[in-house]
């Protein structure tokens, strides 16, 4: 991306990820712009969905994902998934008095928590983490003690 680090304190990504030849390299630069309390908000066709299922729709092509590769993949790139929502529970049908009733689809789909959505929406945060050094030098808050010889109470008899 033409921006210079830490330059963009919101990024979108609709259909990014699923059409990426390397989504890790996408996401490793999405996480070089963004500002230090920078958020990514990603629409990702979900693997288990009937709009993937399909050529006619946008969702039909690249590579869907389960909840489980993406949060893995976040994590591999720096993001940590701080919200997760999903859409797109209606089935892609075009007849008219189907498409009425979409709104009642989404409603319900979300209500009961469907596993069949279309697509995931994740919200993830940068992960910046302070560098620790490799070794610490140990502060010592009681002084050291010398071992001291001390004579002997008796004596050797010989």
């Amino acid at each position: 991306m033409p921006l210079p680090d830490a330059a963009v304190d919101r990024i979108l990504l609709v259909h990014a990820l699923e059409m990426s030849d390397d989504p890790e390299r996408l996401l490793r630069e999405v996480w070089r712009v963004l500002a230090p309390s920078g958020r990514l908000i990603a629409v990702i066709p979900d693997r288990r969905g009937v709009w993937t299922r399909t050529d006619n729709t946008p969702f039909g092509h690249g590579r869907p994902y389960s909840r489980a590769q993406i949060t893995q993949l976040l994590r591999q790139t720096w993001f940590t998934p701080t919200a997760w929502g999903e859409a797109l529970f209606m089935p892609p049908v075009g007849s008219g008095w189907f498409l009425r009733s979409a709104m009642a689809w989404e409603r319900v789909g979300a209500a009961l928590s469907l596993p069949f959505a279309g697509v995931h929406i994740v919200e993830a945060t940068k992960q910046v983490y302070r560098a620790h050094p490799a070794h610490r030098e140990r502060t010592r808050l009681i002084p050291s003690l010398q071992p001291v010889l001390v004579p002997s109470s008796t004596a050797t008899r010989g």
